[in-house]
């Protein structure tokens, strides 16, 4: 960091979305920019991910909070020819990119999501990156970082929080027996209701994908 500018563990911070660890530490991290602005671009960096299949589509989240109103941004980078996600037309810049974190709120942790990213030819691995570039940022401006998540998919799920390994979701499944004299749902054997809320917009979904509603 340059102009006061600093990266560190806010122990502080009561927006945690998990529980402290052994140590009572909250680890939100916090990113307070230099005042006059920070000369580089200041920012915390992922280590890569495993390397994903050729035209894999992954998404990426960032929790955040922007205490001073003013937004940050993340910058995806893949590996194959060190090209940057410009999430605005789903493409990859040669130049450094940032994306900014639109939404954010003073008061409460904001999710974003990239549109659905296609990682290209090879076996490449992303780094994801959050931070205040210095062409847009605005001096003495605070955020807060609390996850960020790179997973295969179409489309984001919940969070699993984890540091420095990949994890697997398992599926969730629903099994209700119904045996009373033939195998469909009656009256007799109860209602069921349900509410789905998607985290993804139609406008992501490709003609290959299908989605059903019963």
């Amino acid at each position: 960091g340059s102009n006061g500018s600093a990266i560190a563990n806010d122990t502080t911070d009561t927006y945690a979305l998990w529980d402290p660890d052994s140590t009572g530490v909250v680890q939100s991290a916090k990113m307070t920019s230099g005042s006059p602005i920070h000369a580089a671009d200041l920012q915390l960096a992922s280590t890569a991910t495993a390397a994903f299949a050729a035209s894999d589509k992954v998404r990426v989240q960032v929790f955040f909070r922007d205490d001073s109103s003013q937004p940050a941004s993340v910058f995806i980078q893949r590996s194959s020819d060190s090209k940057y996600w410009r999430d605005s037309d789903s493409t990859w810049q040669a130049a450094k990119t940032w994306n900014t974190l639109s939404g954010g709120s003073a008061t409460a942790i904001t999710r974003w999501i990239s549109k659905s990213i296609d990682v290209g030819a090879g076996t490449p691995t992303l780094t994801v990156a959050v931070g205040v570039p210095t062409a847009t940022g605005v001096a003495g401006q605070i955020n807060h970082f609390y996850a960020v998540q790179c997973e295969l998919g179409q489309f984001a799920s919940s969070l699993i929080l984890t540091t420095n390994a990949a994890r697997t979701r398992s599926a969730d499944r629903l099994l209700i027996s119904n045996d009373a004299g033939m195998r469909t749902w009656i009256g007799s054997q109860g209602t069921f209701a349900c509410t789905v809320l998607a985290d993804w917009n139609t406008a992501d979904i490709s003609t290959s994908d299908h989605v059903i509603a019963l």
